[in-house]
């Protein structure tokens, strides 16, 4: 099972995400949250394998957000989710496995969740 959170502003996007991921049995929401400094408590606490992050937050914004995460646990998956495409390529300097682009596509997302299940097929054993 892998332990997921998810992190928006936005209520609506946040639930968007979790009923996206209610198909797939092997991916447990551990958390939401609209507060980064929340979900990095929870990462802190728990070992979190995944997150879907939005670029555009509050307070801090999701670059450096991940950064944070990882060095909290440089194991742990990153998924951007954002309606901004500029900071593709600073999301993959900082090894984030995907970038995907609101309103996401079924077909786009089930190739995320594909890429996450190759990347973490030792925690799914």
């Amino acid at each position: 099972m892998l332990k997921t959170i998810l992190i928006d502003d936005e209520r609506a996007s946040l639930k968007m995400l979790e009923c996206m991921l209610e198909e797939y049995e092997d991916m447990e929401i551990a958390g939401q949250f609209t507060d980064i400094t929340q979900a990095i408590l929870k990462i802190r606490q728990e070992d979190i394998h995944v997150v879907f992050l939005d670029i555009e937050m509050p307070k801090m914004k999701g670059i450096a957000a991940a950064k944070k995460m990882k060095s909290i646990n440089p194991d742990i998956i990153i998924i951007f989710v954002t309606a901004y495409s500029d900071y593709a390529v600073e999301a993959f300097e900082i090894y984030a496995l995907d970038y995907i682009m609101k309103p996401i596509a079924k077909k786009r997302f089930e190739k995320v969740i594909q890429r996450i299940r190759q990347s973490k097929s030792d925690v799914l054993r």
